[in-house]
């Protein structure tokens, strides 16, 4: 029986070793399985990165993706052309396509709004589609649209000529308290500060400005924020390129330049973040300025139809008021005052009064 019964554990032991040798057996193929599959999955990981990576770089030597180009720097999307500045980006909420809104930033976080465009010669090779840069009639205007003139840029025309398009301010010109020693000097704000001139979310918009202090202004910002003016110049926004970014918002908003209702307006309600943060409600009984970047958004530009009236480089031919602002602001109606609107007005400042600024390629 003791026999019978060592005999028994020896073959238990046997079957025990047997069966530990096939696990081991199973497991080290298991592992190697394991191992080759892991292999096999980084390898497809690593041809999937690497092809990423190689669609990444060359979307990163187009667009710019988080890095800042070198050059004006052409890209190619699915609805044509555009160019990104010498020593700017391709901003994060940028979007995908033109029609959409391309949006670049440069280095201290100023964002521009791509407008396609073309003038007489040069139809749509850059842009196809592109829209004719050119002056348009919207009939909100105080008195006849022949009141106001204003003649083509030359040098806003061989950009035009050779790029397809400008940029726009994303947003109204707003400002800033200085810490920069190449600070602006030319302009000052509505509480007498002297201030740099930001095209930035959540700025207040820069008022107070007389209409040669906003054309200063808007051509230094590119002295400013050390742009290479061998390759783009910025100015004034001018009546060509307000009419032309409505006209390309008009494509697919078309009340857009007549009933620009989520402007702020003194008939409009509508909630925004003000200065210090606070969540606030604007009505009827709340008349002013809200910060920029809070209406009127479409494309990816900001309140072009209500906030601040907007300087433009347009001339009235109204003696005491020879000067043209744009858009409607906090103390119009929007019905009368909308985006496409044009007002004559002084030379003097006035804390209703702004600005917009824009950028050519050279």
């Amino acid at each position: 029986m003791e026999k019978k019964k060592i005999i028994n554990w020896i073959i238990a032991i046997m079957i025990l070793l047997i069966l530990a040798g096939v696990t081991i057996r199973i497991i080290t193929k298991d592992n190697v399985v394991l191992r080759k599959e892991k292999e096999s999955t980084n390898i497809y990981i690593d041809e999937e990165k690497e092809g990423t990576l190689g669609t990444a770089e060359g979307e990163l030597n187009q667009s710019g993706n988080g890095e800042y180009v070198t050059g004006n720097t052409k890209v190619d999307v699915s609805d044509g052309s555009y160019y990104i500045p010498d020593g700017f980006k391709l901003a994060e909420d940028s979007g995908k396509t033109i029609n959409e809104g391309i949006v670049v930033e440069d280095k201290n976080g100023n964002q521009w709004v791509w407008i396609p465009c073309y003038v007489d010669g040069v139809v749509g090779t850059i842009i196809p589609g592109a829209i004719k840069y050119d002056r348009y009639d919207f009939k909100v205007q105080d008195g006849s649209y022949s009141d106001y003139s204003e003649t083509l840029d030359k040098n806003d025309e061989i950009s035009i000529k050779a790029f397809g398009g400008y940029y726009i301010g994303r947003y109204e010109a707003g400002y800033g308290k200085s810490t920069n020693s190449n600070a602006q000097k030319s302009g000052m704000s509505s509480n007498g500060n002297t201030n740099v001139v930001t095209i930035k979310k959540g700025q207040e918009p820069y008022v107070g400005v007389t209409q040669t202090q906003s054309i200063t202004l808007s051509k230094e910002i590119a002295e400013t924020n050390n742009y290479d003016t061998s390759k783009m110049y910025t100015k004034l926004c001018s009546s060509y390129a307000w009419d032309t970014a409505l006209k390309f918002i008009e494509k697919d908003y078309p009340t857009y330049p007549t009933n620009s209702t989520q402007g702020n307006h003194m008939d409009t309600i509508f909630t925004y973040i003000a200065i210090n943060g606070e969540t606030k409600k604007k009505d009827e009984k709340n008349l002013g300025s809200v910060p920029t970047g809070q209406t009127t958004a479409v494309k990816n530009i900001y309140d072009m139809g209500g906030n601040v009236w907007e300087r433009t480089s347009e001339y009235c031919s109204d003696e005491l008021y020879h000067c043209v602002s744009r858009g409607g602001g906090a103390y119009s109606y929007v019905a009368f005052n909308s985006a496409g609107d044009r007002g004559c007005i002084s030379e003097r400042s006035s804390n209703y009064d702004g600005f917009r600024i824009t950028l050519y390629l050279n």
